[in-house]
């Protein structure tokens, strides 16, 4: 049989069916845990055919950002060719240094303060080292995303194949109308795209990667950031200001990462943001968690004052954006 780890210049002591894999599995068409003669161990991927340019193109920036000193980034190893892809048996892979980590505590973490330093400190090193990437490097990874446009659209989608979520998500973006001009305007920057809490590798409460970056592009400034709370707050409700939140949001204004106009709208943008989680739900036509993101995205629209009253009380004086 032929070792696909030999196209990247190793040789396969041992498969490990026995770890565990954090992230989507989804992400691809197989994965396993393999150990290199040397000791290593690495994360092997069958890639399907549709995803292999977008792939090499992540796996380049990501080197980029790695060369830089951001070490919390995946490990892609080139192949023998000097490719982020690699080809055997006339299939392709991509090879990646697997990381140990421990499972994330549910839902205590949300009481944890210092894994919102965490998160807060890995966006303060990404965000200003993203600046350095040349321009053409978004190019393969396309446009910038419109949240906005994307929920209209899922809009029209959802119009006939489901008339309920379609009332209640038109009910959702009307709520958002008065918003409409400050969300389309948000600067666009960098951002991993998918940043939350299951794709952070912990170890004790300290993060030490983050994983899953097939999102990764130009985005609103604010996604990586709304998408993280997003998540606490699906988690329980109490996630949005609990200590792993204020961790997060201080940490976060203090780094000066995030411009005053995406603060002063961010609880509506991550209303609008739950659409892409929404859209997931229905893909997945699990009508139990369909129901969960829209009583959620009504929850947030009506709380966004108070959430943005209580971010800002998090912050010291003088040090918010």
């Amino acid at each position: 049989m032929l070792d696909p780890l030999e196209m990247f210049g190793l040789r396969t002591r041992r498969v490990l069916p026995g770890v565990a894999l954090c992230g989507s599995p989804q992400r691809c068409a197989a994965r396993s845990v393999r150990e290199d003669r040397q000791g290593r161990q690495w994360i092997l991927e069958q890639l399907r055919r549709d995803q292999l340019d977008r792939r090499r193109a992540v796996a380049g920036i990501l080197e980029r950002l790695r060369a830089m000193g951001l070490e919390r980034l995946p490990e892609i190893r080139r192949s023998v060719n000097q490719e982020h892809v690699g080809r055997c048996a006339g299939m392709h892979w991509q090879l990646t240094r697997y990381v140990p980590s421990d499972p994330l505590p549910r839902p205590g973490y949300l009481d944890h303060a210092e894994r919102g330093v965490e998160l807060a400190a890995f966006l303060t090193d990404f965000s200003p080292a993203c600046r350095n990437l040349p321009l053409k490097a978004a190019d393969p990874l396309g446009p910038a995303l419109d949240p906005l446009a994307y929920a209209r659209d899922l809009e029209e989608t959802v119009r006939r194949a489901h008339p309920r979520v379609h009332s209640r998500l038109c009910a959702v973006l009307r709520g958002l109308k008065s918003h409409q001009d400050a969300l389309s305007a948000l600067p666009v920057s960098w951002q991993h795209g998918d940043f939350h809490p299951l794709n952070v590798l912990w170890r004790g409460r300290k993060a030490v990667a983050v994983i899953d970056w097939e999102f990764l592009g130009l985005r609103p400034e604010c996604w990586d950031v709304g998408n993280m709370l997003g998540c606490l707050g699906f988690e329980h409700p109490s996630g949005l200001v609990g200590p792993l939140a204020a961790g997060l949001v201080q940490g976060v204004a203090r780094a000066g990462i995030l411009s005053a106009a995406s603060w002063a709208v961010l609880p509506e943008f991550m209303v609008l943001q739950r659409s892409a989680w929404l859209a997931e739900w229905l893909r997945q036509g699990d009508g139990d968690l369909v129901d969960m993101e829209l009583d959620y995205m009504e929850w947030l629209l009506r709380e966004a004052d108070h959430l943005r009253s209580v971010w800002n009380s998090a912050v010291p004086e003088g040090e918010a954006a």
